[in-house]
């Protein structure tokens, strides 16, 4: 009974108790759980005020022992448990401060500039780029900015929303819709309970918001890239000779000539020269057959007997 007294006594006092403090009665009975559970032995290991880690007491276990404070530099430390971080941070001087933000607005909003083709004046306001609707529609307050009474108003058109039920139509008025460096004429029907500007798809395009093949996609190049030939043209055909045709201009010739025809006249490069795109000549010789002349019996005849009577050459060409 004595030891577990002590068992218990120690449980309370919240340390380590040892097997030979604890009696079979100890064993058997759950109040030195019930006392463990409701004190718990305290962990002797805190965290470190060098590296904020729990390892073994004493300095030499602190794996900051070596280490050097990259806020402060001074050696012994982790950044974590610096003292003097905060103080060396807030005086530092702002050079600077750059605020974003980002975000997507819910609707394709655009300021654009009205105004009315006959009265009334003009006015900026926001438009929706609705590329369903097939007219532009607006509200009584847009009228009343662009000073339109309704003496103004055109006939009242039958509009239905996109739940086909009708619209309160005041009347139309046809307004110049401009955005920079872009403007459209465009009948704007003022309804009852619209509050913006919603401009037709016909206005998206002539206003460019949109290609003019909306809604079907538009095809374009991404990138492209142009490269030189990989061979020159020929060379033009000279009108005349740049130098006069005589014995001491030979060389100078020469070396014009190289020059001037060296891309198809002289194969310097070695490259393979084009070739013929036809059926293969054959030809067959006999080595038996004796050569003979292919003009004929007449005209060496005829040859002869003006060379012998010192005839005329034209007459010679006349008769071949």
């Amino acid at each position: 009974m004595h030891g577990g007294k002590n068992s218990r006594e120690c449980e309370l006092a919240g340390t380590d108790v040892t097997p030979d403090d604890v009696s079979d009665d100890d064993v058997t009975s759950p109040q030195p759980m019930l006392a463990a559970s409701r004190h718990p032995a305290r962990d002797p290991h805190k965290s470190c005020r060098w590296c904020g880690y729990r390892h073994a007491p004493g300095r030499a276990s602190c794996p900051a022992q070596h280490a050097t404070c990259v806020a402060c530099g001074k050696p012994g430390h982790f950044k974590r448990r610096c003292r003097s971080s905060g103080k060396r941070e807030a005086g530092k001087a702002v050079n600077s401060v750059t605020v974003g933000a980002a975000g997507i607005a819910p609707e394709p909003l655009l300021q654009v500039q009205l105004v009315p083709q006959v009265g009334g004046q003009a006015c900026t306001t926001t438009a929706v780029a609705d590329t369903g609707a097939q007219v532009c529609v607006a509200g009584p307050a847009l009228m009343s900015s662009l000073g339109l009474r309704p003496a103004l108003l055109q006939r009242r058109a039958g509009l239905r929303d996109l739940a086909k039920i009708p619209l309160a139509s005041l009347g139309a008025a046809p307004c110049h819709i401009s955005l920079p460096g872009r403007s459209t004429l465009q009948e704007v029907h003022f309804v009852k309970s619209v509050e913006r500007l919603y401009l037709s798809c016909t206005a998206c395009k002539e206003l460019r918001l949109v290609h003019s093949g909306f809604p079907h996609p538009q095809s374009y190049v991404a990138a492209a890239e142009t490269t030189e030939g990989l061979s020159d043209c020929p060379p033009t055909r000279p009108s005349s000779l740049p130098l006069p045709p005589l014995e001491e201009n030979i060389p100078r010739l020469e070396e014009w000539l190289l020059g001037q025809f060296s891309s198809t006249a002289f194969n310097t490069d070695r490259n393979p020269l084009p070739v013929m795109e036809a059926a293969p000549v054959s030809r067959a010789a006999t080595l038996a057959v004796a050569p003979r002349p292919a003009y004929g019996v007449d005209v060496l005849f005829l040859y002869q007997s003006i060379k012998a009577d010192n005839g005329s050459w034209r007459l010679f060409s006349q008769a071949l």
